[in-house]
């Protein structure tokens, strides 16, 4: 990628996890030849840092419905006492995944 490009983060080297254990699919999605692609969007400056802008696979499926954790998270910052929060989907069995909100 070219430099302030934005793309997949992808790592590779002797710190970077095998595969999740007991995970098989998911280390056949996220490991590929040797390279782990994090899901993380990120560009690249000139100096060599990474930014990373937002992720690949952001919507929490619920109940066939797509939500935006950007959303949830504008929702709860709404609330003085929420100083910083993050949305993410939990797997659930029978609904997809659930909408998980951490906050401080």
């Amino acid at each position: 990628m070219a430099v302030g490009e934005e793309g997949e983060l992808i790592e590779k080297g002797p710190s970077v996890a095998l595969g999740y254990l007991n995970r098989p699919e998911d280390t056949k999605d996220a490991f590929r030849d040797g390279w782990l692609y994090t899901g993380d969007q990120s560009t690249m400056d000139g100096n060599g840092f990474f930014y990373v802008t937002g992720r690949k696979k952001e919507l929490i499926k619920y109940k066939g419905y797509n939500i935006a954790p950007r959303m949830l998270e504008e929702i709860l910052y709404k609330y003085p006492a929420v100083y910083m929060c993050a949305a993410v989907g939990k797997k659930h069995e029978e609904l997809g995944e659930i909408p998980w909100a951490l906050f401080r």
